[in-house]
């Protein structure tokens, strides 16, 4: 009896270990990132909140208090597939829309917000108040380079000291960037747009409001393959100086694709699904004949 209890036991639990171990080796060959959200939960499973960022009547309100220096974050849970390490040109293209209000607006002692991207799993590092927006540490370790540390790609909505909106790579120091009015906005809806085309490496921005008579665009030239990791978070961040500023999300979509693979990403993902499905397959019916032998 005893011995039929546990193989009893042994085959009730075999078939969850297997769907485990496909679920988990599938799940890192996930093409695509989609979503929609509309409202934000305190207890929302896809976002993750860090700092000063809650989930305040169904919005995300990045910075909640007046501490000075203040950083608050708010990312996406899973991780976008950004490029495929199996091909050195095929990459995915993206694009995000998202809907944003600044209050309190300092011309002086306020700061911004941001989208990014970094590696997955980033946080936000220490002293990265004020103008670098929970993103860049001001006092950075003097070990090892600044640049590779950092991969970070922003699209930076600065208030201050330098009122623009910006692309930025692993610096505050942007690369590109255009005059905005942050105080002209202030407490109206900016809805946002970022693309980016993976052939032609063009990462742009559109932003407008339901006041404004006219809209605004940036764009530049960047290699997200070389300039970040193959999977990344992705989400906003804000901070603050010696003033409050009020930075909340009201929507935010994303979607992006990697179906432009190529058969050859195909046939090499294929034998690395077929010898994982031999290898399991296999150690699976040895330990059921070492099971039956025990009965």
């Amino acid at each position: 009896m005893p011995a039929m209890s546990l193989t009893s036991l042994m085959c009730f639990k075999i078939p969850f270990l297997v769907l485990f171990i496909f679920t988990h080796f599938f799940s890192r060959f996930a093409q695509s990132l989609s979503f929609s959200i509309r409202r934000f939960d305190p207890k929302h499973p896809r976002i993750h909140y860090e700092g000063d960022a809650s989930a305040s009547n169904g919005d995300i309100l990045l910075n909640t208090n007046d501490r000075p220096y203040g950083v608050g974050r708010a990312t996406y849970v899973k991780p976008l597939h950004l490029w495929d390490d199996c091909s050195l040109t095929h990459q995915a293209d993206f694009t995000t829309h998202f809907s944003f209000t600044m209050d309190n607006v300092s011309e002086s002692e306020g700061a911004g917000l941001a989208f990014f991207l970094a590696p997955f799993g980033n946080t936000a590092p220490l002293n990265s108040g004020g103008e670098n927006l929970g993103l860049f540490d001001q006092y950075p370790s003097t070990t090892g380079s600044a640049k590779a540390k950092n991969q970070i790609v922003a699209v930076e909505f600065d208030t201050s000291p330098r009122q623009h909106v910006s692309i930025n790579e692993n610096s505050i120091n942007p690369l590109v960037n255009a005059s905005w009015d942050p105080n002209s906005q202030a407490g109206k809806a900016v809805d946002v747009w970022i693309t980016y085309n993976s052939k032609t490496k063009n990462l742009s921005v559109f932003w407008t409001n339901s006041t404004s008579r006219g809209n605004s665009s940036l764009s530049c030239f960047i290699d997200l393959k070389e300039a970040l990791p193959e999977r990344v978070t992705i989400g906003f961040s804000a901070s603050t100086r010696l003033k409050l500023e009020r930075h909340c999300i009201h929507s935010w979509d994303f979607h992006s694709n990697l179906d432009s693979m190529k058969v050859s990403c195909s046939k090499k993902r294929r034998k690395k699904i077929l010898a994982l499905s031999v290898a399991v397959i296999f150690s699976i019916l040895m330990l059921l004949v070492w099971i039956i032998s025990l009965v």
